[in-house]
């Protein structure tokens, strides 16, 4: 199969995956103490990138702020250099991983810190509301607010439009930074703000679901089946979780890969796991994107799995993924300024 050799095990990697062991397969039963352990999800990266963390910390404002919804609120994070050099920034809206279900504003909060610095741009971390006590399509609907609210309020932020508009997840947020930039297509209030996506930015993302894989890729998309009792995401794991969304797997707007036009979507750098059930959604929505003539840029890791940076973010795959990032990041940013 196309993709079958990104789960070749890395060497340094994988004893440290093969001590953690296979998920307990209720660990979703007691949803409050699965959040209460993904409040520390990024620890490891905040213990080994501590210094940089203190550094980009004292040079930037991070500012917490509340958008209204119709039904409620949410907050979201920004970010950016408090002695700017020439005042204005690129503008990256971040939407967190977790699966819809767990997760915050604090589960990045170290990636912001560390990426608003080092490439000098706004960022707006979303604390989008969690199912199932905010059944999907809130956790979209939120974030597509915060995207909106960050363009209305690009002088609070520092933001210039003009440099990029970046949609950007992890994971499940992947799901929610690539249904917005299909949602912008057909939404006017980009073209009445002179204004549009400029770019796509994902990392292990979740883009289609098992049940409803497009007939044309189901021969290349075989890590649901491959990958299916990876550590730190298995197979069932991902779709207990699913269903706690509430959301229907067939909806693209649940799952992008599903869209029938993927013409004129903005740039996209995308970053797979090679032990990732969910892998080849990411590596197939690639394959879509190119033939629709979309620059489009996949990496995959051989031997990682989902998450993988998040626990070890000291190994050397650890250090070439969060490189990778940044590259892909200034990539992005360049595609913007392209007429």
């Amino acid at each position: 199969m196309a993709y079958n050799h990104f789960a070749m095990p890395d060497p340094e990697l994988d004893p440290l995956l093969k001590a953690i062991g296979p998920q307990p397969s209720d660990v979703l039963k007691d949803l409050k103490a699965f959040r209460k352990g993904f409040e520390h999800f990024a620890d490891a990266q905040r213990t080994a990138f501590s210094s940089q963390l203190r550094a980009a910390e004292a040079a930037l404002v991070a500012q917490d702020h509340t958008i209204a919804a119709e039904d409620g609120s949410f907050t979201v994070r920004s970010y950016y250099p408090s002695e700017p050099k020439d005042g204005v920034f690129p503008l990256l809206v971040w939407t967190h991983c977790g699966g819809m279900i767990v997760g915050g504003v604090e589960t990045d909060d170290p990636f912001c810190h560390l990426l608003s610095h080092e490439l000098q741009m706004t960022i707006v971390n979303v604390n989008y509301r969690l199912a199932p006590e905010h059944p999907f399509p809130t956790p979209l609907n939120d974030s597509y607010a915060a995207l909106k609210w960050s363009v209305l309020n690009a002088n609070l932020l520092h933001a210039d439009l003009s440099r990029g508009i970046i949609s950007g997840g992890a994971s499940a947020g992947g799901a929610l930074a690539a249904a917005q930039v299909h949602r912008a297509q057909s939404d006017p209030f980009f073209a009445a703000h002179n204004t549009k996506i400029s770019g796509l930015f994902l990392q292990v993302p979740m883009l289609c679901q098992p049940s409803d894989i497009p007939e044309d890729l189901k021969a290349n998309v075989t890590s649901f089946d491959q990958c299916a009792e990876a550590p730190m995401l298995s197979t069932a794991l991902h779709k207990e979780g699913c269903a706690l969304t509430g959301a229907k797997n067939d909806d693209p707007e649940f799952a992008p890969l599903l869209n029938t036009s993927f013409e004129g979507l903005p740039p996209t750098h995308i970053q797979a796991a090679g032990i990732d059930p969910l892998r080849d959604t990411g590596l197939a929505y690639a394959e879509r994107l190119r033939a629709a003539g979309v620059p489009t840029k996949a990496i995959g890791y051989q031997g990682a799995t989902h998450a993988f940076h998040y626990a070890f973010p000291e190994t050397a795959l650890a250090r070439k993924w969060e490189r990778e990032a940044r590259d892909g990041l200034r990539w992005l940013m360049e595609q913007a300024k392209t007429p």
